[in-house]
């Protein structure tokens, strides 16, 4: 069981404006991208004149829970033997409910938003290790800004290492930004028990919660696709022979200067999946360790993958 103690603080976008976090941020609402599997849901409705009393609520619940070691090792598997998951003892999920139509933003949050932030101190033998954030939806304001995150909810999740001799408390803390007409930064704090993480300590149940975004945390590209630089401005993503993988869309992670600059389908059912195209800077000393995300369709379902190259060096 987990307890949870939530606040925000509304922001007007005169007082965003001012803080430089984008452009569009809450002066207009944004509209998501609709997935393979969800039809397109009806236009947003216009902000309205009236206060409503839900503007001062915090629109983001959240609650923790463990993993079970079914669930971890099939991620394991999935990921690889490099992937920290594989070495993990536990896996924590983090999840977030987010109100109807309101957004919270993946770990680059694109032209505007905030990244949502876990804080997760533990003592030893206990250790913590980075968030596993799972794959977002794109959302596109009326100005044209696209920015990324999570409606409804979103679960992240953070490897935990080692196992304790006695039962602790863990207290997480996530901080985030949730936009509709208008945004507001919140914060949570919940408490979980690390009775699982006992040695001798029976598993966790199977929670199906926590299934369908740990599907959407990203897998190295490895075979799926052929993936290579085209000279130093686009990377060429090729089906290999008998494959047939539609690329839907491409997430980029953050760099500390707009690098990408989007995406060319190729051919349907061709060789040539897509084309990624790049702007890079003399300087590639910042450049994220990885390019980003691959949202792609196998024919029978929506896979994530990670596009983790080399950067060109000239």
């Amino acid at each position: 069981m987990s307890f949870s103690r939530t606040t925000s603080l509304r922001l007007t976008p005169l007082f965003l404006l001012s803080l430089g976090i984008g452009a569009g941020l809450g002066l207009s609402a944004c509209k998501a991208e609709p997935s393979a599997d969800e039809p397109e849901a009806g236009a947003e409705r216009a902000p309205s004149a009236a206060r409503d009393d839900r503007d001062d609520a915090p629109h983001v619940r959240i609650e923790l829970g463990w993993v079970s070691t079914a669930q971890r090792e099939a991620l394991a598997a999935r990921l690889g033997p490099s992937s920290p998951v594989a070495e993990a003892d536990a896996l924590l999920a983090v999840r977030h409910e987010i109100d109807p139509h309101w957004h919270i933003y993946w770990e680059n949050p694109g032209d505007s938003g905030l990244r949502t932030r876990l804080s997760v101190p533990v003592e030893a033998p206990l250790n913590a290790g980075e968030v596993l954030y799972p794959g977002p939806d794109r959302f596109e304001s009326e100005g044209g800004l696209q920015s990324f995150g999570w409606e409804k909810e979103a679960v992240l999740f953070v490897p935990i290492f080692g196992a304790a001799a006695d039962e602790r408390t863990l207290t997480v803390t996530s901080r985030w930004l949730a936009c509709l007409e208008s945004c507001i930064p919140g914060e949570s704090e919940a408490i979980i028990s690390t009775a699982a993480l006992v040695e001798g300590a029976e598993d966790s149940e199977h929670d199906p919660r926590w299934e369908a975004m740990l599907a959407r945390i990203p897998e190295p590209v490895g075979d799926s696709l052929d993936a290579r630089w085209r000279g130093a401005g686009a990377v060429e993503l090729r089906n290999p022979a008998g494959g047939a993988l539609e690329i839907e869309a491409f997430f980029p992670y953050a760099s500390e200067a707009p690098i990408y600059t989007g995406l060319t389908p190729g051919d349907a059912g061709g060789e040539l999946a897509a084309t990624l195209n790049y702007s890079l800077p003399a300087d590639r000393a910042e450049l994220p360790a990885s390019q980003g995300v691959l949202r792609v369709h196998d024919g029978q379902a929506q896979r994530w993958l990670e596009l983790s190259l080399p950067w060109p060096t000239n």
